[in-house]
Formats: C-alpha cells, structure tokens, sequence
C-alpha cells in the first residue's frame, strides 16, 4: 500500500503534467448554461502551418522543421486540431505578436537531432487551394488574429471532419462563393472583426443545405444589411451572434430570416437598430434569448414580441428608451426582462406585464423613474428579482409591490428615499434580500419592516440614518444579515435584534461606546470599525458569550477594564488594531475570552508584552497574535520565567507578528514554552544582534529580515548550518535574515555571504579613543584596527593588529610618535588611503617588516622618500593611484620579489626610466602594473617605456589609458620613430617630408571629393535642381495629360504598401500631382482596355521595388507596357523607387538593368525625396477638377489609390 507521501508525490506529478501537457480547449455558448465544448491533448502539432507551395512552416513556438513536415506528410491522421494565431503570440520575448517561420531548404538535417533550423519572423497572411487537403481528421481550425487577406475558394477541400471554423480578426476582402461547401459538417463558425461590410451570404450557397451548422458568430463587422433568404442553406444555426455591427432596420429584407426554424439565440447587441426586426418571430419562431441592448430605441411597444411564443428573455438595456408602450396581456413564457441604462420616467400603466406569469427577473435600473404606480406589477406571481436601483424614487405612502408576494430580491439602492413608512413592504411575505443602501434615510418607522418575516439580508449602508426605533428589526425573524456601515448612528443600545441575526455591520459611524444590546443576543459577528469608540465599558452583568469575531479596529480606545472581556467567552477572533492602547499586556487584559484565536493590538501604543502569557485559561487556544506596529523596544519573556509550566496546558500559539517595532534586544527565552510555534517576525525593527533562541520541540521559521544587523562575533553562528541545544539540533536556514554590517568598515553584504572570519567584535586591548579594536572573540588578541578623525597616527595602536585602517581621515604628514618607531607590527594590510596624506617620512614602514598590502591612493604625495618602500620585502600590492606624484624611479619600487600589483595611476609621472623598467621585469609575480592617466611626453627619453609597453602589454592592465601629454594620442598607437632622438638637420628632413605628405593628403582628398561627386551626379544634381530652380537638366514631359503619375506597388508586401500609404502618397500631394494606378477590385475584366490607357495617358510612371515584388506577375506586366512605353513615346518616363533589401533574381529583366546602371531611387536615403521632386513633372500651377470624360468624377486634390493585388487567374496587364 501506497504511504501519505507517495500519495502526495503522484498527486503533484499528475499536476505537473496536466500544467504542462494540458489540453487544447475551445467552447462557444449556444444560450445561457448550454456550452458546446472541443477539447484534445495538447500537441506541438496543432501550433504549426506546412505550406507545400512555399516549403515553409509557421509555428507559434519554436519547432523543428522536419519533425512538422514528417507529420503532414505521413501521419495527417493524427492531426485533430490547428490554432496558430500569430498575432497573440507573446512567448518570445521581442519580437512579439509573430510566428516563428522555417524554409525547408534551411532546415535542420532531420538525423542530428541537436541541430536546429534556421528561423524568421512572419505573418500568415494566404490560405491557398488544398491547403488542409491531407488532414482529414481535422476537428478544429483555429487562425484567428492573423493578417490573412485572401483565402482562395478551395482553401478547405477535403475538411471532411471539421466542426469549428475560426478566423476573427483577420483582414479579409472577401470570400468565394460556396467558400463552405467541402466542409458539410462544420458546426460552429467564428468571423468576428472581419471588417465584413455586407452579410457574406454567398459564403453558404453550396446548392445544398449545410445542416451541421449550428452557430455563427460574425460580431464585431461593419454588417449594415441583411439580405433576402440570407439563412436559406443554413437551417439549423441555433445561436446568431450579430453584436458591434451597423444593422439597420430599413436595411433588413422582410424574409432575411426565412429558414431559421431552429434558432434559439439572437444577439442584436450594440447595432443601429430602432426596434426588433419585424418579420424576426415570424420567420424563427423558436426564439427565446433576444439581445436589442446598446441600440437606438426611443420606445418599445410590447405587440413587436407577442408572435414570439418561446422568448424567455428579452434585453433591452442600454437604449434610449423613454416609454413602454402597450402590456403583455396574453401569455408570454418571458422570464428575463432587461431594461436598465434607458430613459424611462413612470411606470404608471396597471398590470402592464400581467401576461408573464413566468416572469422571475425584471431589471429597470439606472433609469430615471420618479413615479410608480401601486398596480404596475400586478400579476407578476412568478416575480423572484426586481432591481429598479439608481433611479429617481421617492417617498411613498402607498406600498408598491404588495402584489409581488414570491419576490425574493428587492434592490432599491441610489435612490432618492428619506423615510421609510410603516407598511410600505406589506405582502412581500418571500423577500430574503433587500437592498437599501446609498439612499438618504433619516428615520425608518417603527413598522417600516413589518410583514418581512422571510428577510434574511437587510442592507441599509451609506444612508443618514442616526437613530433606530426599538423594535425596527425585531419583526423580521429569519434576519441574519444587518449592514449599516457608512451612517451617522450614535448608539444601538435599545435597539431589539431578532435572534436570528448573525452579522451586524455598523462599520463607519459615530458610536461611542459598545452596543448595550448586543449582550443576550444571538450575534455572532460584530464590525465596529471605524467609529468612535474611546473605551470598552462593558458591565459584568453582560452576557456576549455568543460573539465569535468582534473588529473594534480604527477607534480612539486607550484602555479598558481588565474584566472587559469575562463574559466573551466563546471569542475566536478580536481585532483591536489602530487605536490608542498603551496596556501592559502582562496583567492579564483578556480573562474570559477563554477560546480566542487570533487577537490583533497592531498599531497601538503598547510597549510592555513580557509575561503577557502568565495566565493561560484566557489565551491557551490564541494561535495568531499580532502586534506589529507597536512601540516594543525589548522582549524578555513572554511566558514569566518563575511561572509553573505543569500546572497549565501547553499554549496553542503559532504565529506572532513583531514587524516594525523598535525592538532592539530580544532575549533567547523570549519564545521558549510555545510547542507548536511556527513563525515569528521580527522584520523592521533595531536588532543588532541575536543569540539562537531556545526552544521547545517546535522549529519555527523567524522572519530577521529589514534589521540592522551587525556582522559581530556574536552572529557568527548564523554560518553554521545547524545549531546545538541540549540534546537536539536546529537548522539555522530557519532564521531568514538579508543583510548586515561588516566590521569595521561597515558596509553591508548579504549575512550568508560573509566569510566567517570577518564576524568581529571589540577586544579587551587598550586602544585609542578614536579607534576601535576588533578580534575573533572578546577576550583574543587585536586583529583589525579602525581609526577615524585623527589628524596623526594614534599612539597604543596593537602590533598584533593584521589590519589596520586609517583611511579617510586628515594625516597630512605620515609620522608615527617617536617612541612607536621601536619593536615591529605583525600587520599585513595597511590602508591610508583618502587621508590627505601629502608628506612621506623615509622610515615610516620601518615597523611593517610583514606588510602584504599597502593603500596609499587618494592623497596628495607629490614626492616619494628614497628607498620608502625598501624593507617591505614581503609586500604583494602597492596603490598610489590618484596622488600627484612626479617621479616613480628605482629607489621607489619595493625591494619585495613577492610584489604582484603596482598601480601608479592617475599621477603627474612624465618619465620612467629604463632602469626601474628593468627592475619591474625583474619581479616575476608582478602581472597586474596600472600607470595609466599620467603625463607622458612622447618624445626619446620615454622611448624605452615605448618598447617595454609594446612588450608587455599583457601585464599593463590599463594600457589603453597611457596617453602622451604632448598629442592626447594612446603610447602604444604612435610610432617608435618618434621616440628617436634627432639632431636639426634630420629634423629639417622631416618638415620636408611633413610639406610632401600634406600635399599627397590633400591630392587624395581632391581626387575623393571628385570621385563622390561623379558617383552622387543625381543626387547633387536634384539637390542644386529643386533648390536653386536649375532645369537644365530636367526630363522634358509631355505637356497635356490626364495624369502626372501612374503609382505601381505590390500590396502583399506589407513594408511596402505601408510606406507607400502613409509617406510616398502624402509627399506626391503634398507635391501637387495628380495620382493613378490600376485598379485591383476588378483586375481581369479592365486590363485591355484600362491598364494601358492609364499608363498612356500619364506623364510618367513610378515603381516601388519591394523585397518579393518579383513573384507578383501582374506588377511585372506593368513594368513591361510602361516600359515599352517610355522606349516609343521620349517624353515619357519610368521612375524606379527602391524599399528596402530585394531579391535581385526574381526581377523583370528591364528592371534589372536599371537597378544595375544605378538608375534608381533608394527610399532610405538622404535625398530621396529631392532626388523624387526632380525626376517627377513640374508642380501644377493650379489643381482643377479631373475632365468630364474622366470615369472618376473627384477634384486633383483627391488621390485615386489602389494596389496591385496577386491574383492566380486574369492578373496579367496586356503588353503591346
């Protein structure tokens, strides 16, 4: 048998798999409660695309070629679903809203698995013939959110399997008629924000009914008619989703819904429809969920629905309804109406819904009524809900709803009511909620909620209300549920609960004190918050024994009596945060509330907690106490240590919350005694330190972090990865601290991250009032010296110190007292650096015989001592950065053969000398040398620094940063012969040489610029022609023609048509050209007789090359008529516009040879549009109408645009 934790262990790997494996799942709501559901495991196959024709697959993640291919090809059966919705992929982390797209060409060898394919980012955007023709099991095709624009007319040949059809939101132009034919079984077909303009009804003219088809959504369109027999194939849709379209009632045929026998469900949501479609019933008289909401009704007459004989609900919210015309006088099954956000002012007509006895639900919120009248819901025997919330009611002496005696909700809130009449709820004998609440109520009467007796929610918030008549809630004998917050009640001392209340709400009022009449009652849940409560004087003659949570939190209470609580008995939760107190929880506050469980003093003024536990019969169950946010500044004990332990029960508590005091000392028994304790926090608070808390059985996690913790010897166990007490161990990964302050510099680090020997504390070493002496332990020798604000070096400093800091302070002069100059120092690691130190005496390292490190950066040295640094024989690093040293010779450079790191940085040294190159060298270890940032003369006495740096440059760390003073050029950069040292004849050579070599410069120059100006020849010439008006060299066009320019690009390149839409086409009007090209909404039929017309009958013709313009056929033919053009008529002109990079091959051969002869424009450049000015015919002087015979009757100002379009069949423009 299977152990509770081999249980556990299979019960989290069926998770882990079902998170990651998962299933693909769509679902569609045929009508309220009625889902239609496809769900399949989830495969790396339904996230990819193969196209056969372009070798390519798309994928929403990254998957190998081959692996997708391979299952296309020779397992299609096992393909059931397809979702690749490129436009939500948001996996990668840049781009997003892309597919990942491999060629095959590029792909992965199929038989190294480790390989991958070569990928780009794409769009889908085409579903050529036979795309889906292999997979016959296919279920689901989901591809919306896409940039599909064609889907050609056999697209989903062989689909034979498929249910659910999705492309919403894809820009689509149109579909072919019987588009849905081959797909005979599809049940559900999702169009939304397909930017359809008409209903596509020819998508379903299959010559044959599609009688699977049970659900169509083409919601979110510009659909503005609804032609005739629309519905004619499709008999058996169930669900009609037409919402956010232009429907209008004028452009709906009377028998658009002929055919629909079937349909339940029709959502006309968000239209411009001014009633319900006439002939809707009639033709579907099946309807019973009806959406009219976010239309433009002005009124509703009720005779429109009554040939409805199924409707059960009706939705006519969110109108601009202001009258209800009529009654439903004859049985109607409606059980839903909605007619909230409308205009309506006055139910005045009696019984106007008498018809619908099976009404449940009636919604007229957020209206205007003012005036309802006592008969207006008569008949409504049904009736379970009416909201008339947020309207304009008033006071009313007459009762309104006595007929409705099975209403169960009443939701009269944000009205205009004051008072509430005794009677006014008589006859609604099942009401259990009633909503009052944002009202302005002042008084309710005595009776006002008589006849309530089944009420069980009373809600009567944000009102006015300051005083209640005794017994207003005493009649409704199944209340549980009392809401007054957000009133301005003084006191409910005489009020009368019924004793089937449980909660009571008087959150955010103005009472004093704690309800008198709470005690005896049934109440189990009490919300005082936010009152102004300042004490708790509650007689001992209470009895509160049935109070279970009591929230008094945000009150002025400062104390109570320490008896307050006797009578609490059955208490579990009390909240007392955010007041006053300022108790000494020791003495014992809480006696009575014998089961309390969780008990909140946060934000208060308590600053004693010890011996709070002395008596456990009140707090032997509190398992949560929270008393964060309070002015505690010690803990020493919270069970007194004196206390006998046996001759009480083990207290309960498990979580205690310390956060944000000022605790700075807690003590290790603090917590012991408390067996089941599980977490404690002390975080954002003073602790310095902490010593391992003792503790009982239990390993809580303590919560240290946000402390200011001082990495001390006393932490030092907090490294140790388990600590030891009595006979058992606790893990210290239990106490969850972040960082701490590390001695003596006191930065902070990461406490895990600490090595152990830095955890310091102060020794018992005589030291020097300014400086602190630090070691392992207390009673150990001095290892670590700190010194601040001196002004020399402190007398009495330990020789046993391995560290001593005297940085950062103002030295000036480096002496030491005469009588320290005896006896040597065991430090290893001096740091003066920052110290002002601007003076040196010869023998100030004489004691630091056992120096390994010495910082002198950040100072002011201008001279070194001759042989300062000669007994340091052990030093291994020497920092003079950032000093103003002048010379650095051999009589500076430590004797030590132990030297590693030499850094004289950031110095005023001009020369170094072969001789203390050489001694450099000399030191095998010295691998790290930094002299960068000094003043260097690049002249011969720095020729052998020169050579050593050349050299050397893998030890010169900052090699890059040694410059010559004398050119700001890099040393290593500038030749060796100019560290040669000539006589005045060599250097008279020289200035002749320097006479030749400007002139060759300036020659080369002149032949550049000559150069650059014969490769640039149409660029400066269309710069100089636009600017200065030259015409010289202008193309002389033919003077009189219809058009100025006749515009060719490819639409299906999306970088393209972009830039030609929103800059080329902008710029050309902004030039004053008249515009034309041909046009793509009626390709086969005008070539012959319109494409060469246009093209002769403009003075020029313009091409935007794009990267695949090649592969568009029609473009191509086009580029051949005008270019034939341009070859018999001088005057005219083909401009080529490049975009972009383009595949050169797949180019018309004409169009090659002008790219090849740099007869063209590239968009990115410079002086493109200059460069398009010039080549284009003058500007018009004056813009006039386009000529009578035109066909296109709109004035030059206007831009004809249309886009050359990739067509399989009739694409071709005719060539001469």
């Amino acid at each position: 048998m299977f152990g509770v934790r081999q249980l556990f262990l299979l019960v989290f790997l069926w998770k882990f798999l079902a998170i990651f494996a998962g299933n693909f799942t769509v679902s569609v709501e045929w009508y309220p409660e009625k889902f239609r559901t496809y769900s399949f495991n989830r495969n790396i196959f339904g996230e990819c695309i193969l196209s056969l024709q372009e070798d390519m697959v798309r994928c929403m993640r990254n998957h190998r070629f081959q692996e997708i291919e391979d299952q296309w090809r020779y397992n299609p059966e096992n393909v059931t679903y397809l979702a690749v919705n490129c436009l939500k992929q948001e996996y990668y982390a840049s781009p997003k809203h892309v597919c990942m797209c491999k060629k095959g060409s590029n792909a992965a060898s199929p038989q190294h698995f480790r390989q991958f394919d070569d990928h780009f980012y794409c769009q889908l955007r085409k579903l050529p013939n036979k795309m889906f023709s292999s997979l016959r099991n296919l279920e689901v095709l989901d591809l919306s959110d896409n940039l599909i624009a064609i889907v050609e007319g056999e697209a989903l040949r062989s689909l034979t399997s498929l249910k659910y059809l999705d492309l919403s939101r894809n820009p689509l132009k149109t579909l072919d008629a019987g588009f849905l034919c081959d797909v005979n079984g599809l049940e559900v077909l999702l169009m939304q924000g397909t930017n359809f303009h008409n209903f596509p009804v020819h998508m379903f003219d299959c010559g044959k009914k599609l009688k699977n088809m049970t659900y169509i959504d083409f919601s979110d369109n510009l659909i503005d008619s609804i032609p005739h027999n629309a519905f004619r194939s499709i008999p058996n849709v169930v669900t009609l989703n037409l919402t956010s379209n232009n429907i209008n009632n004028t452009l709906i045929q009377r028998d658009a819904f002929v055919g629909l026998q079937k349909l339940l469900t029709i959502d006309f949501t968000e239209n411009d429809l001014t009633s319900i479609p006439e002939t809707l019933c009639e033709h579907a008289p099946e309807v019973q969920y009806l959406h009219m909401g976010e239309n433009r009704l002005k009124s509703f007459e009720f005779q429109a629905v009554e040939v409805c004989a199924h409707l059960l609900l009706l939705d006519l919210s969110h109108n601009d309804i202001k009258s209800l015309v009529g009654d439903i006088d004859q049985p109607s099954p409606l059980q839903t109406l909605k007619v909230s956000q409308n205009l309506i002012k006055e139910l005045q007509t009696p019984g106007f819904l008498r018809g619908a006895q099976n009404l449940t639900t009636i919604d007229f919120s957020m209206n205007v009524i003012h005036e309802i009248s006592p008969t207006a819901f008569d008949g409504l025997s049904s009736l379970k809900k009416l909201d008339i919330s947020d309207n304009m009611l008033k006071n009313s002496s007459i009762p309104l709803f006595s007929q409705l005696r099975s209403l169960e909700e009443l939701d009269l809130s944000v009205n205009n009511f004051i008072k509430i009449r005794s009677g006014f709820f008589r006859g609604l004998e099942s009401l259990k909620v009633l909503n009052l609440s944002r009202n302005d109520f002042e008084l309710l009467e005595d009776r006002a909620f008589e006849g309530l007796g089944k009420l069980t929610v009373l809600d009567l918030r944000h009102n006015l209300l300051a005083t209640f008549q005794d017994n207003v809630f005493s009649t409704m004998s199944n209340l549980k549920s009392l809401l007054l917050s957000h009133n301005k009640i003084l006191s409910l001392d005489n009020v009368k609960f019924p004793n089937s209340l449980i909660l009571l709400d008087a959150e955010e009022n103005r009472m004093e004190h704690f309800p008198a009449s709470l005690s005896n009652s049934y109440v189990n849940k009490v919300i005082l918050d936010s009152n102004d409560i300042t004490t708790l004087s509650i007689s001992d003659s209470g009895n509160f024994s049935q109070l279970t949570f009591v929230s008094l939190s945000i009150n002025r209470i400062q104390t109570f009596n320490e008896r307050a609580f006797q009578t609490f008995t059955n208490l579990k939760h009390l909240n007392l945060s955010t007041n006053q107190l300022s108790l000494n929880l020791s003495r014992g506050y809480f006696g009575g509330a014998d089961s309390l469980v969780t008990l909140d003093l946060s934000h208060n003024n308590i600053e004693e907690i010890n011996g709070m536990f002395a008596t456990f019969q009140s707090l032997d169950h509190l398992q949560n106490l929270i008393l964060s946010h309070n002015p505690i500044t010690r803990i020493h004990n919270l069970i007194p240590e004196l206390l006998d332990m046996s001759a009480f029960r083990e207290p309960n508590l498990q979580n205690i919350f310390l956060s944000f005091c000022n605790i700075s000392y807690v003590s290790v028994e603090a917590f012991e005694g408390f067996p089941n304790l599980s977490l404690v926090d002390l975080s954002h608070n003073r602790l310095k330190e902490i010593k391992p808390f003792k503790l009982f059985n239990s390993k809580p996690v303590f919560n240290l972090t946000s402390n200011v913790f001082e990495c001390s010897c006393g932490m030092r166990w907090i490294k140790e990865p388990e600590i030891e007490m009595g006979d058992q161990y606790f893990p210290t990964n239990h106490y969850r601290m972040d960082d701490c302050v590390v001695l003596p510099k006191h930065y902070k680090m990461k406490i895990r991250d600490v090595p152990i020997g830095d955890f310091l504390c102060k020794t018992q070493d005589s030291c020097h009032e300014n400086c602190q002496c630090l070691g392992n332990s207390e009673a150990s020798r001095t290892t670590v010296v700190r010194c601040s604000d001196v002004t020399q070096v402190p007398e009495g400093i330990p020789r046993s110190a391995l560290r001593i800091y005297l940085d950062g302070n103002a030295l000036r002069n480096l002496t030491f007292p005469k009588e320290v100059n005896t006896g040597s120092f065991q430090t290893q690691e001096l740091y003066v650096n920052g110290s002002n130190v601007s003076f040196l005496t010869q023998d100030f390292f004489r004691p630091f015989q056992s120096l390994k490190k010495l910082d002198l950066a950040e100072n002011r040295i201008e001279n070194l001592p001759s042989e300062v640094f000669a007994n340091l024989t052990y030093l291994e690093e020497l920092y003079l950065r950032n000093n103003s040293i002048v010379a650095f010779d051999s009589h500076s450079l430590p004797n030590s053969k132990s030297l590693m790191l030499l850094d004289i940085s950031h110095n005023n040294i001009k020369y170094l000398d072969a001789e203390v190159l050489e001694m450099i060298v000399d030191k095998p270890h010295l691998r790290r040398i930094f002299i960068g940032n000094n003043v260097f003369v690049c002249k011969c006495k720095n020729k052998a620094l020169r050579n050593w740096i050349d050299e050397h440059r893998s030890r010169i760390f900052d090699r890059e940063s040694i410059l010559c003073e004398n050119n700001g050029k890099e040393m290593i950069r500038v030749a060796p012969r100019y560290f040669n040292c000539l006589g005045k004849t060599v250097a008279r050579s020289s200035d002749h040489k320097g006479v030749i070599v400007a002139a060759v410069i300036l020659l080369c120059a002149a032949l550049l610029v000559f150069a650059s100006c014969i490769y640039f020849r149409r660029d400066i010439i269309a710069v100089f022609g636009t600017k200065l008006n030259i015409k010289c060299f202008r193309h002389q066009y033919e003077a009189h023609s219809v058009y100025d320019v006749f515009l060719m690009y490819d639409f299906n390149d999306v970088k393209g048509s972009d830039w030609a839409n929103k800059e080329l086409i902008p710029r050309l009007n902004q030039f004053g050209h008249k515009l034309t090209t041909s046009d793509s909404t009626d390709l086969a039929n005008s070539l012959l007789e319109t494409e060469n017309s246009k093209i002769k009958e403009s003075k020029c013709a313009l091409f935007v090359v794009t990267k695949y313009v090649g592969n568009n056929q029609y473009y191509m033919n086009c580029f051949r008529v005008a270019a034939k053009h341009a070859r018999e008529h001088g005057q005219f002109k083909v401009i080529v516009v490049v975009v972009g990079d383009i595949d050169f091959t797949s180019l018309e051969p004409g169009l090659k040879k002008m790219l090849a002869s740099g007869n063209y424009i590239t968009a990115r450049s410079r002086c493109a549009w200059e460069r398009l000015e010039y080549e284009l015919p003058k500007r018009r002087s004056r813009l006039e109408p386009f000529s009578q015979d035109s066909e296109i009757g709109i004035c030059d100002t206007e831009t004809i645009i249309y886009n050359a379009a990739r067509k399989d069949k009739g694409d071709e423009c005719d060539v001469e």
